[in-house]
């Protein structure tokens, strides 16, 4: 029996693993046994973490980071009936895992017993959690040309005219985020949509009149997985100058 905990990570965390080796035979003992552990791509084994039966047991490392690390336990242990053994060590996610797929770790037992050769093996599954979301706003006088205004002064705009405002994100995770947006001075906005699979877009819009002098606002967008129970946010400002002066023109016609 395999296991592994915690079974969701982040790249550069770790997990423990478990292995539970029993001999379910009822009257017959398996001698010779040895333990090996194919990492999943991307992972490492962690320096002095390997326990077995109780005892600590650095296993020899062959393989490699991109194929996997194989983890041998020569043993050799011997298990009378109903007997078991835990191994349990660490393993860590490193910056070469593949976050697209389900990390799969095999662990295979091999004995002798009733004059033959034995074979057992299970596994363990880890997800790599990518928690990450973008978002950008824009401003714009006329709702038509937008200014990526993150710093000072940004576009003018006359005093009690409407001031526009864009969010657009993207879910640069790899999980599927429930999107809520909230402006430090206009408080919460609606995105559209609402639930943005990994690489999906929202967007959001809204206006209010400019007032005097330099505005700015912040954005902040927050994803949200309830199956995972995390979490990602994301911030960024915008900025207009509310002018108190325009230009008129007024025409005039002789006679």
């Amino acid at each position: 029996n395999k296991t592994a905990n915690p079974a969701q990570v982040e790249i550069g965390d770790t997990t423990t693993f478990t292995i539970n080796f029993t001999n379910p035979s009822t009257s017959s003992t398996v001698s010779n046994i040895h333990l090996t552990d194919t990492l999943p791509p991307g992972w490492i084994y962690v320096t002095s973490s390997a326990i077995v039966g109780g005892v600590a047991s650095e296993p020899i490392i062959t393989g490699n980071i991109n194929t996997g690390f194989i983890l041998t336990w020569n043993g050799p242990w011997t298990l009378t009936p109903g007997q078991f053994i835990i191994a349990t060590f660490n393993a860590q996610a490193t910056e070469s895992v593949d976050p697209g797929v389900s990390n799969r770790n095999v662990a295979t037992v091999v004995g002798t017993g009733l004059e033959q050769t034995l074979t057992a093996d299970d596994d363990a599954f880890v997800n790599i959690v990518v928690k990450s979301i973008h978002v950008k706003k824009y401003v714009s006088l006329d709702n038509e040309t937008w200014y990526d205004a993150d710093t000072p002064t940004g576009p003018y705009i006359l005093v009690g005219q409407k001031a526009y405002f864009k969010v657009n994100g993207t879910n640069t995770g790899n999980l599927i985020w429930t999107v809520t947006l909230s402006d430090d001075i206009y408080g919460p906005q609606t995105p559209v949509p609402a639930l943005v699979v990994p690489a999906g877009t929202f967007e959001a819009y809204w206006n209010a009149l400019a007032v005097t002098g330099q505005h700015t606002n912040t954005i902040t967008a927050t994803g949200t997985n309830s199956t995972f129970g995390v979490s990602a946010t994301d911030t960024d400002p915008g900025n207009y100058f509310g002018s108190t002066s325009g230009l008129s023109i007024v025409k005039k016609t002789n006679g």
